[in-house]
């Protein structure tokens, strides 16, 4: 039997009328308990309010919490239903980490698979950011307790897309209105998350007004911050915000004690002694060419990038006299050279063969076509031989056509070797940061970017790291790239305090 239409629109005021007298409930039991906080307080986004709403509590207030979660839930049906809201998506994720007790708690009730989506990936386990049983575009509802710029919301969609979900909703209790609704759903690309809100800012304020437990004085307090507030633009809201949660960037020295690996440590430290974070690349073919550069550019760098096996006249001393001008001058030798060859092979050439790369080369690079047993085979190798040494693998090219020709899945490759052996892996070959959204995990490793140059031009062979002055007058040009390299880290440093 079909309802009249007539009769649908009432049934539909009446839900809306309970709907609200639940929230408004609900909103004086959360001032009771103290999820509500009046006074001046400095949000997430680093905006100073007057009202600040923490919802953190309600996992020690669970007759709260599941009534918060329920009012989540109707949010979401309430208009079309269960059965129709339940084909909109197939998991529920809580933003970490308040709200994971609401996605945990829906999960429970309704029975609805959950993923967790971590801030940052850990070196141990299965190392990943989100963790659970999903497929490939599976859909995700997101959860939050409170949305403000919507930066956390976004992170979040962001770290469940690049795990092969689809985000395009998220349920918030509050919305502070401040922009992040109206943010998140102008994004482009395919980006953009809808954000249904149970209440909002200016109806938990009414409400609490409405039964005395607002001074008036407050409340206008309260009023010319949302006035303010609704001046900025969401764009400059999220901006502001970024801001806010960038984190410190930690000296070289700061560093020291998060690096798992022994050769890492020593550069780091190396380079704060030295005041240079310079790798200078001697691309020279005769042995005479390679110690003289050596010699003239030690006092200067942090390593010397070389490639063995241009070297027309290699000869079984060039590794240790290179070794002892390294030494001298304090700095760490780094052979290019890119082992990719399955274990075994990769071992002897590491090893044994003509250059005996192991026996003199501090840091060598790793290309992971071949998997990851390659990191494992030379670790071996090192540890048979007892030598201190080290890998940089490579995620990303310096080469002009690399972001074309980038292989599919390199980084995400590179990733997972490091964090399956810390203690080996001293860092990366990157174009950028390949770690930037897990500061905590990115400062145990180091960062190598091939192809940095003070002027314009590159070698017409698609690098870009040779340049006139450095063939003309090596050690005035290596000064010059040591003081400024080293003026950009502590600029670096200094703008993130």
């Amino acid at each position: 039997m079909e309802i009249p239409k007539e009769d649908v629109a009432e049934i539909n005021e009446l839900r809306s009328v309970e709907q609200r007298q639940l929230v408004e409930e609900l909103i004086l039991q959360l001032h009771e308990i103290g999820a509500v906080k009046l006074g001046n307080f400095k949000l997430k986004s680093g905006v100073m309010s007057p009202i600040y709403v923490d919802l953190r509590v309600l996992p020690s207030h669970p007759r709260v919490l599941e009534r918060v979660v329920d009012s989540m839930w109707r949010c979401l049906t309430a208009s079309v239903g269960e059965q129709e809201a339940r084909k909109r998506f197939t998991h529920v994720c809580g933003v970490p980490y308040g709200a994971l007790p609401f996605a945990a708690a829906i999960a429970i009730k309704h029975q609805v698979p959950m993923v967790i989506c971590r801030k940052e990936a850990k070196d141990y386990g299965t190392k990943s950011l989100v963790e659970g049983v999903f497929k490939k575009d599976e859909k995700v509802l997101i959860l939050e307790d409170v949305i403000t710029s919507g930066i956390s919301i976004q992170e979040t969609s962001t770290n469940l897309r690049s795990a092969g979900l689809t985000v395009e909703e998220a349920v918030v209790f509050l919305d502070r209105q401040q922009g992040g609704r109206q943010r998140l759903a102008a994004l482009e690309g395919g980006l953009a998350v809808t954000v249904h809100a149970v209440t909002s800012l200016r109806q938990m304020l009414e409400t609490l007004k409405a039964h005395g437990r607002i001074e008036d004085s407050l409340l206008d307090s309260i009023n010319a911050y949302l006035a303010s507030m609704a001046q900025v633009s969401p764009a400059a809201a999220a901006t502001t915000a970024a801001a806010a949660e960038k984190p410190k960037v930690l000296a070289f020295a700061e560093r020291v004690d998060k690096c798992q690996s022994a050769v890492g440590k020593k550069l780091l430290r190396l380079m704060e002694q030295k005041k240079s974070n310079l790798s200078v690349a001697a691309d020279v073919t005769s042995k005479s060419e390679l110690l003289t550069l050596a010699d003239k550019l030690g006092p200067h760098i942090c390593m010397l990038k070389t490639h063995a096996d241009i070297v027309r006249d290699w000869d079984a001393n060039t590794g240790k006299e290179l070794k002892e001008l390294a030494d001298k001058h304090h700095f760490l030798l780094f052979e290019d050279r890119k082992f990719a060859d399955i274990g075994y092979v990769a071992q002897q050439q590491y090893g044994g063969g003509p250059f005996g790369i192991c026996d003199w080369a501090d840091v060598v690079t790793v290309h992971l076509v071949a998997g990851a047993s390659v990191v494992t085979s030379l670790k071996e190798t090192a540890a048979q031989k007892g030598q201190e040494r080290g890998a940089l693998l490579i995620a990303q090219m310096s080469t002009a056509d690399a972001a074309s020709k980038q292989e599919e899945g390199s980084v995400e490759r590179a990733l997972a070797a490091a964090r399956a052996h810390t203690d080996f892996v001293v860092g990366f070959i990157c174009q950028e940061n390949v770690l930037a959204k897990n500061p905590e995990e990115s400062a145990s490793f180091l960062y190598c970017t091939p192809g940095v140059r003070i002027g314009s031009q590159g070698d017409g062979l698609g690098q870009t790291y040779r340049t006139p002055e450095m063939v003309i007058d090596p050690v005035a040009a290596a000064r010059e790239y040591q003081e400024k390299a080293w003026a950009a880290y502590t600029a670096r440093c200094s703008a993130s305090q």
